[in-house]
């Protein structure tokens, strides 16, 4: 499922910005991962993804339209 965020008050983006912090990363047991590539490379592992956050410019390459359409 997608959505548009706009704000930052936002209680998922709250959330995965709580996960910058070393402490609440090992209380959570979660990490971030950024970028095209090593998110590539997470789904091929068949890693869980809680929550995949992309900017309005990444969805204008096609490359990156055909991999959000796999998601």
């Amino acid at each position: 499922m997608s959505m548009i965020i706009t704000a930052k008050d936002n209680d998922k983006i709250k959330y995965t910005k709580s996960l910058l912090k070393s402490k609440n990363r090992n209380k959570e047991s979660k990490f971030i991962i950024e970028g095209y590539r090593i998110l590539t490379l997470a789904i091929e592992c068949r890693a869980k993804l809680d929550y995949v956050f992309i900017n309005e410019d990444f969805e204008k390459k096609q490359e990156h339209k055909e991999f959000l359409e796999t998601l």
